[in-house]
Parts: structure tokens; C-alpha cells; sequence
């Protein structure tokens, strides 16, 4: 009984793995990641999209990072839904069969699943990046790709955004990668003045932009890539407030400066004076 009751509370949460976006369109539907169990390719809270029209004939099988990801229920409790690469795939009375196994476990998993329990398989996902905080606002990068993103950085000294981008998934003849950065963090004055490099090597790439963000769209090939975003405009690197105090600071000791200086004029006039005025006293006594 007790095992039954772990079993059930196990399958439950398995089942929050992922979380249904009912607002998808039927042949592609989307999860959020809520399991390490496919790192690196995905990281808790990614937000997969699905492609549920597939042919699973056409699902390729294959070790990390080339076989497909798929989406299905538990073999055993139905309920419960899994996200898994395909490593392997076979064909018995009718019925194909996967082996899975989650990319970031030792070993595949005990089971097969049968072509009958497969959601669809992911064929593009969405990962946001928190690029630094500047006055208690913080600041988010956000990707939709079919590639895996890793080693993201923000450098506010190069006006840049960096990072690697690897593979893609689905067999996809080519690589995409849609970048929406916040303007209030990087920005240009023209769509036009944007540079995307790869492998240090400008690109060609698709900008647009609405009040507060940038969007650039660039495509790439299969292999490990490394990816820079330039821009001409960036957040200021002392916030509003430190530049306001250090401002003040700097007004204030100009003033006290001032004053100084003037103080010291007037003394010295004053001297000035009073040597004059001695010496035409010295004059006038001189003369009786």
C-alpha cells in the first residue's frame, strides 16, 4: 500500500514537470520546463513548443545532442508527461517503439514508449537571461531558438551581448534564433546600426522593435557558434542616483573651492590695502 501511494505521489509530480499552455494552437502546443533532467539543452522554466501533427515514423533516434525530443505520457501513468531525447527506435506488430533518455541522466530510462503515448516533439523553445539589475529594475534577454544557448554574458563596457549557441533540434535543415532585448539595456538609434556576429564575422539578421524592445532574428548552421549582438546605446553604468549624489558631491566642493579662493583673494586685497595705508601713514608722519 505504501509503495502504491509513493508510486502515485511520484507519478504526480512528474507530471508538474510541465505545464500545458492551453493558449497554443493544436498542432503546436507549449510546456514549461520544471525538471534538470534535460540540462544542458533545457534549464528549469524554459518554455518548449511542441509540434503535435508529427509522423512518428519520421522521428529520428539518436544519442544527445542528435536525436529528436519528444513529448509523451508516462508508459505506466498516463497522466504523468515526460520530455525526452529519442535515442532509440524500433518497430513490433505495427506499433513503433521508443527508448528515451533525459540528457542530463546517467542512464536511459526503464521503459519504452509506444507511438500511441507521443504528444509530438519540440521543435523550439524560449529561455530568458537576467542581464543585471541597475536602480532595483532588473533586466532580461530572452531567446526563442532551436538551438542550445549557453555562456551568456552582458558587457556593458562593449556595449555587447554575448553568447554560444550549438546545434538545433527536429532535424531542422538550418539554425534560428530570435533575440528580444529590452531598449532600456541595449539599443540603437536606427535597426540598421545593429551588429550580429558569429564567430567574430558580421551576419546578416532581421530587426524590429516596439516601445521597450528590440527583436533580431539571424539563422546558423549546425555546430557550436559563438554569438555577439552589438549595439551603440547602453544603460548608463552608475544608476540615476549615484550620478545625482556624485553630482551634488561635485557641485559642493566646486562651491567650497570657490569660496576658498575668493576668501583668499579678499585676504590678500586686504593685506594689499592695509600695506598701502601704512606705508602713506609712514609718509605723512615723516613729512612733520
Amino acid at each position: 500500500m505504501k509503495r502504491s501511494v509513493c508510486f502515485m505521489l511520484i507519478s504526480f509530480l512528474v507530471a508538474l514537470f510541465l505545464t500545458l499552455n492551453a493558449n497554443a494552437s493544436p498542432e503546436y502546443i507549449q510546456f514549461v520546463i520544471a525538471s534538470f533532467s534535460m540540462r544542458p539543452t533545457f534549464e528549469v522554466g524554459d518554455v518548449i513548443t511542441v509540434q503535435t501533427d508529427v509522423n512518428v515514423s519520421e522521428i529520428y533516434a539518436a544519442p544527445y545532442p542528435d536525436g529528436d525530443i519528444i513529448v509523451f505520457h508516462h508508459p505506466i501513468q498516463p497522466d504523468a508527461i515526460f520530455v525526452r531525447r529519442a535515442i532509440q527506435k524500433s518497430y513490433a506488430n505495427g506499433t513503433y517503439y521508443f527508448q528515451t533518455k533525459g540528457d542530463a541522466n546517467p542512464n536511459p530510462d526503464g521503459w519504452e514508449v509506444p507511438e500511441e503515448n507521443i504528444i509530438g516533439k519540440v521543435i523550439a523553445y524560449s529561455r530568458t537571461h537576467n542581464a543585471g539589475t541597475w536602480n532595483d529594475i532588473a533586466y532580461n534577454v530572452t531567446w526563442y531558438t532551436n538551438s542550445t544557448i549557453s555562456n551568456f554574458n552582458f558587457s556593458q563596457l562593449d556595449k555587447l551581448i554575448t553568447f554560444d549557441i550549438t546545434g538545433y533540434m527536429s532535424q531542422a535543415e538550418n539554425g534560428f534564433c530570435n533575440v528580444t532585448i529590452p531598449k532600456n539595456l541595449l539599443r540603437c538609434e536606427s535597426l540598421y546600426e545593429w551588429q550580429v556576429r558569429l564567430n567574430g564575422t558580421n551576419i546578416a539578421y532581421t530587426a524590429t522593435q516596439n516601445d521597450t524592445h528590440t527583436f533580431i532574428y539571424f539563422t546558423h548552421s549546425y555546430s557550436t557558434q559563438n554569438i555577439q549582438i552589438i549595439g551603440t546605446e547602453v544603460i548608463p553604468e552608475f544608476p540615476t542616483v549615484v550620478l545625482l549624489s556624485v553630482l551634488t558631491v561635485v557641485t559642493t566642493l566646486n562651491i567650497v573651492f570657490m569660496k576658498r579662493k575668493l576668501n583668499t583673494k579678499l585676504r590678500q586685497r586686504l593685506t594689499d590695502k592695509k600695506r598701502k595705508y601704512s606705508e602713506i601713514n609712514k609718509r605723512f608722519y615723516e613729512q612733520f
